[in-house]
Formats: structure tokens, C-alpha cells, sequence
């Protein structure tokens, strides 16, 4: 059996920190908006860009994770192969 390395296990846990973030943010965006005190452009401006880059970032690991699972898989039907 193959155990995840300490990169694989840190990344992991990154994207679960940003997904974190991205529900807390959603939450203080709710409670601005029903506070009543509306955002101003300026503001709305600066959720959209931190949304957006917590998203890149989380799709940029994701991709990165899967990347390496497949590289994985290879090597192992690559060593398959050698052994028949």
C-alpha cells in the first residue's frame, strides 16, 4: 500500500484551509448584506479578487494533486509491465 508523502499531505491540507476561508468569507459576506450595511464598490472589488485568487490557487493545487496521482498510476503499470 502506498501512503501519501508529507507534500501530498500539506497540500491536502491547504486546500482544505482555503475552502475554510472561502465559507467564512461567504459567511461575513451574508452578514454585511443582512446587517444592511451594504458594500461598497471598493469592497466588493476586494471579496471578488480574494474569491478569485483562493480559487486559482485551489484549482492550480487540485490540478497538481491529480497530476501526480496519474504520474503514479503510470509508474506502477509501467512496472507491470517489466515484471511479466
Amino acid at each position: 500500500m502506498t501512503y501519501p508523502s508529507a507534500e501530498f499531505e500539506k497540500q491536502l491540507a491547504e486546500i482544505r484551509d482555503i475552502a475554510q476561508a472561502h465559507e467564512r468569507l461567504a459567511e461575513v459576506m451574508g452578514d454585511v448584506n443582512y446587517l444592511g450595511q451594504g458594500m461598497t464598490e471598493q469592497q466588493g472589488e476586494a471579496w471578488s479578487v480574494a474569491f478569485r485568487c483562493m480559487g486559482k490557487r485551489a484549482a492550480d493545487m487540485a490540478q497538481d494533486l491529480l497530476e501526480q496521482s496519474t504520474e503514479g498510476d503510470d509508474d506502477e503499470q509501467a512496472g507491470g509491465r517489466d515484471a511479466d
